[in-house]
């Protein structure tokens, strides 16, 4: 598929008030350095994908010189040409303005964008999944930017060339290697990596377990020079064990002496254990009795303290009840005397109610409203009506007035009789109190004419006295502890022991020889085993090694048949002889009689070396894109190319951007 720009319109985009660009499939486009060449390109890359030329999302679009033009929409748009179609795409920024309440002027408060496919408006996934489904965006840069593939990273670069070049039949590349002695050796790897693992996963496995192995073995000359030199000297061992024999029997020598000064002290000792068991004996009894006596004198001591306390509980009762019933007759006596008052002033009330009469006023029979008297007959009448009701009212008060004077005679007739019980009760306790404090001071005469010291008692008691004499005559008669010296004999004994343990760790010495030399032995049959392991890892790293080399050249020869006009190195053969993956294009020397790095070549070159991996790329994929060739000036001869064709040119003349369409001459 090949995709043609063939119309590109900017409007108030990157500092162009409006620009229309009708291109061919060669267009050349001179100006100026900063007139604005490379803005065509950012255009067409931001139509896309919302990115400059560069792959950057944020750089400026707006006119940085007269900010009142950030106002008006920014604009893009182009129309491509694909097979059998033709593609108007737009898209158009612009600031988002809103005036709050209370404010004088609009505010920015962001921006929006706006996308449109052939007229259509889209949302902004929509346009995006239309244009990824026309052109992936990494695609599109490595197809339409000649420096972009040698931006990438040398991996990702090398991943494109292998995945363009095609797998490489590993078999037939083990068969070309393969000879009578390597034959069985190959067999195995093959049947590892046909297992799951690749060669380069399988050469790094065992370049990792050659290198631990290398690492076991450098330590094992020192582990054995180690064991060497702590080796000890060989001795003389008929010699040795004669004086073994004679410090073991000069230590049963000493062990001899020490048991019979041992016999005579323990014979001693035992007469004199024997009578302070005996003196151990009495004294146990005499406890017995003390504890005996302490424990009478103590039940006593309890009895009497509890008759006491029992008196004083009596008293302290007695008290109480005192204190209460006198609290209750005073508030009595005081209930009493406000009834007696309440019954006169209640008698007083009765002889004046009924001391009252009837009494007529001149205004009672008189008109309320014309102030005219009533009819005479109506006064006897209405005197009448007054005088019952009067007498009626006069009853129900006396009544009222007899039956509280009957309630008040009854509480205080309670409260007399009240008064009476609690005088008698007052009178019977204090008659009590009087009793018990006759108890409480017999009491503590007895108590303190029986108590008496617990220790005289224990002293004065016949059977104590005669224990303890007994005791005092058994200890009067008791010999010295006898004593006993072994310390020289303990200190000669150890001299001895050191002595024979000195001997027979001599002894002990060919062991450790033995041991030694059976060490040594081990190790070295470790270190010819390594060896061994080591060569084996050895001659398969070497056949991984030439598998790499043939394969390397076959995939390398089958990529560079694949370009025209570059080179690339793809394996760096070290001076050690290992091999490192690399991804280095190479281009043509001035004298096209060799190859050098791409960064040292000449910008011609480059040119040319990135339009040949465009054009490569653009078969393998089967897509071809514009292709944008900045400084083109720089170059005179161009390799052909299928893709359409944008060369800016520096002119220096050229104050404004000049456009010439040619029918590329270039096309393949």
């Amino acid at each position: 598929m090949k995709i043609t720009l063939k119309k590109l319109t900017l409007i108030n985009f990157m500092g162009v008030d409006k620009l229309t660009v009708d291109f061919s499939q060669l267009t050349k486009v001179f100006a100026d350095n900063g007139v604005g060449k490379t803005r065509l390109f950012n255009a067409f890359t931001w139509l896309l994908f919302g990115k400059d030329s560069y792959d950057r999302t944020d750089f400026d679009i707006k006119n940085t010189v007269d900010r009142s033009k950030n106002k008006l929409d920014h604009e893009v748009t182009a129309t491509l040409e694909v097979p059998g179609d033709v593609i108007n795409l737009k898209r158009v920024h612009r600031e988002k303005w809103s005036k709050k309440r209370g404010e004088e002027y609009p505010q920015m408060t962001g921006h929006e964008d706006e996308f449109f496919w052939n007229d259509v408006p889209l949302k902004k996934s929509d346009y995006t999944s239309k244009v990824g489904a026309l052109l992936n965006e990494k695609l599109f840069r490595l197809l339409t930017n000649i420096n972009y593939f040698n931006s990438q990273k040398p991996d990702d670069r090398r991943r494109i060339l292998l995945d363009i070049a095609g797998k490489v039949d590993d078999r037939s590349i083990w068969d070309s290697i393969t000879d009578n002695n390597n034959a069985h050796d190959i067999s195995e790897l093959m049947a590892i990596i046909n297992a799951g693992k690749s060669a380069d996963e399988y050469k790094l496995q065992i370049a990792s377990q050659r290198r631990k192995l290398n690492e076991q073995k450098e330590k094992i000359p020192t582990r054995i020079d180690e064991v060497s030199r702590n080796m000890p000297e060989a001795i003389d061992l008929e010699e040795t064990n004669k004086l073994i024999t004679a410090v073991e029997a000069r230590i049963v020598e000493v062990d001899t002496e020490m048991s019979n000064l041992s016999t005579a002290y323990q014979n001693s000792f035992k007469s004199i254990q024997d009578q302070q068991n005996k003196i151990h004996g009495l004294k146990s009894k005499l406890s017995e009795i003390e504890f005996l006596i302490k424990s009478e004198n103590q039940s006593n001591e309890n009895a009497n303290r509890l008759t006491g306390s029992n008196i004083l509980n009596t008293i302290e009762n007695i008290e109480r009840d005192l204190r209460s019933k006198s609290t209750l007759l005073s508030s009595t006596k005081e209930r009493i005397a406000s009834l007696h008052d309440r019954i006169e002033n209640g008698r007083a009330i009765w002889r004046e109610i009924n001391a009252s009469t009837v009494k007529f006023d001149d205004h009672e029979f008189t008109c309320p409203t014309c102030k005219r008297h009533i009819e005479p007959e109506d006064v006897e009448a209405k005197k009448l009506e007054m005088t019952n009701n009067f007498n009626t009212e006069k009853q129900r008060k006396l009544s009222e007035n007899v039956a509280t004077g009957k309630q008040l005679v009854a509480e205080f007739e309670e409260a007399k009789t009240l008064q009476e019980t609690l005088t008698s009760a007052i009178g019977a306790l204090n008659k009590q109190m009087d009793s018990a404090k006759i108890d409480l001071q017999a009491w503590n005469e007895v108590n303190s004419a029986t108590k008496k010291d617990i220790q005289s008692v224990i002293n004065e008691n016949p059977e104590c006295i005669r224990i303890k004499n007994e005791i005092k005559d058994i200890e009067s008669q008791l010999p010295e502890n006898p004593a006993i010296d072994l310390s020289d004999l303990k200190q000669k004994r150890a001299t001895l022991v050191s002595e024979l343990d000195i001997y027979k760790g001599k002894l002990k010495v060919n062991e450790v020889i033995e041991s030694n030399k059976k060490r040594i032995e081990e190790l070295e049959a470790e270190e010819r085993k390594l060896s061994h392991e080591i060569a084996a890892y050895e001659r398969t790293e070497f056949l991984l090694e030439k598998f790499s080399n043939v394969k390397m050249d076959i995939v390398e020869g089958r990529v560079n048949k694949m370009f025209k006009f570059v080179r690339f190195r793809l394996f760096d053969r070290q001076v050690n002889g290992a091999e490192v993956q690399v991804c280095d294009a190479l281009l043509p020397n001035r004298e096209k009689t060799g190859f050098v790095p791409w960064n040292s070549a000449n910008t011609a070159a480059r040119v040319n070396g990135g339009l040949d991996i465009i054009n490569t790329l653009s078969d393998h994929y089967g897509v071809h894109v514009p292709i944008f060739i900045d400084a083109a000036e720089s170059t005179t001869s161009y390799l052909p190319s299928k893709s359409q064709l944008i060369k800016l040119h520096v002119s220096e003349s050229d104050k404004k951007l000049r456009i010439e369409q040619e029918e590329s001459e270039m096309v393949a």
